[in-house]
């Protein structure tokens, strides 16, 4: 199944980056992760909006759907693998 993103994150300092494409492929991943956290911190705000429960629900499902997609979209491009299809 390959090594888990975390694992490469936590390695990259031990190991070096030794080209420019690996490089470029690991900050590509770090700004993805970034603006997923972002994501996140949008959703976390607006729940504190005085909107009726129901619409805050299906918000939040909607934003943790998307949270989820674009956390696997970084796996696969990062990793090339997609364990989630299996």
């Amino acid at each position: 199944m390959g090594v888990p993103f975390a694992s490469l994150v936590l390695e990259i300092p031990q190991r070096g980056l030794k080209t420019m494409s690996e490089k470029t492929n690991t900050e590509a991943a770090f700004n993805s992760i970034g603006k997923v956290s972002d994501m996140a911190d949008n959703f976390a705000h607006a729940a504190r909006l005085p909107l009726p429960a129901e619409m805050h629900a299906s918000q939040l499902r909607r934003g943790m759907e998307q949270i989820r997609d674009a956390l696997r979209m970084i796996y696969r491009d990062h990793l090339g693998e997609n364990p989630w299809d299996e």
